[in-house]
C-alpha cells in the first residue's frame, strides 16, 4: 500500500483493523458458505493459508561460515512464519554492533553457538503486528 501511494496513516489503520481481526473475528454467518460452498473461517485462519501470495522471501545479510566480512552474503530466503504464540516483524533498520563481528568471526561459538547459515539482528527497529502491541508502537524489538 505504501508503495502504491497511500498515506502512512491509511496504511497503519488498515492494519490495525485486520489485526482486530485475529483476536476478535467478526461473526461467523451462513452467507460465506453459501456464496462460496466452503465454511467460514477466521481471519488469521484464511491468513496462514494465504501469506505466500503476499510475499513470500525476505532479503537477509547471512553468514555460511565463521571469518571475516568476506563470509557475509546478502540472499532471498523463504519468510519465515511464525508460531501461534510468536509475531513476525519488519525489520525498518538494523545496527552494527562489536558482538556481530565476534560471532560472525567465530569468537563466541562457544558460549553463543548458532546453526550456520544464519542471520542475526540483536536489537533491530521494527513494527509489530500483533494487536496488542502498545498504542505507542514501540519502535524496538529484540529475537
Amino acid at each position: 500500500m505504501l508503495e502504491r501511494g497511500w498515506p502512512s496513516i491509511a496504511v497503519d489503520g488498515v492494519l490495525d483493523a485486520q489485526a482486530e481481526l485475529v483476536t476478535n473475528p467478526g461473526p461467523v454467518t451462513s452467507t460465506v458458505e453459501k456464496v462460496t460452498g466452503a465454511a467460514a473461517r477466521t481471519f488469521r485462519e484464511w491468513v496462514v493459508d494465504h501469506s505466500s501470495v503476499f510475499r513470500d522471501t525476505m532479503r537477509a545479510a547471512r553468514i555460511h561460515e565463521y571469518g571475516d566480512a568476506d563470509v557475509i552474503r546478502y540472499e532471498e530466503i523463504p519468510l519465515p512464519v511464525p508460531d501461534p504464540d510468536q509475531v513476525l516483524i519488519r525489520v525498518a533498520a538494523t545496527s552494527y554492533n562489536p558482538s556481530d563481528a565476534a560471532l560472525r568471526a567465530g569468537y563466541l561459538q562457544d558460549v553463543l553457538p548458532v546453526e550456520r547459515p544464519t542471520s542475526w539482528a540483536w536489537t533491530s527497529p521494527a513494527r509489530s503486528r500483533r494487536p496488542e502491541a502498545s498504542p505507542a508502537r514501540s519502535p524496538r524489538a529484540t529475537r
